[in-house]
């Protein structure tokens, strides 16, 4: 199955999480808010309106940054009004 975007994840995560050394590339150290969230299925993941997903964010140098990793709560995404 193709990752997803989650368009309402991404906004909620924009208005609410602060720039912080978390939410940097653990790659390349480039600030990630301001990017779009995507997710696959994944037992371990954020609970969604699309079921439990493994989220991250993209970097343009190409490494996928967790959403866990970079601290971000374990939020029950699935309850997000869009």
């Amino acid at each position: 199955m193709a990752d997803k975007t989650f368009d309402e994840i991404t906004r909620w995560v924009w208005h609410n999480i602060k720039p912080s050394e978390h939410t940097k590339c653990f790659r390349c150290k480039k600030e990630l808010l301001g990017y779009d969230v995507w997710g696959y299925p994944h037992e371990g993941g954020y609970h969604t309106k699309k079921g439990k997903q493994w989220l991250y964010m993209k970097c343009p140098c190409g490494y996928q940054n967790s959403l866990t990793h970079m601290r971000i709560p374990h939020k029950d995404f699935s309850k997000i009004q869009e």
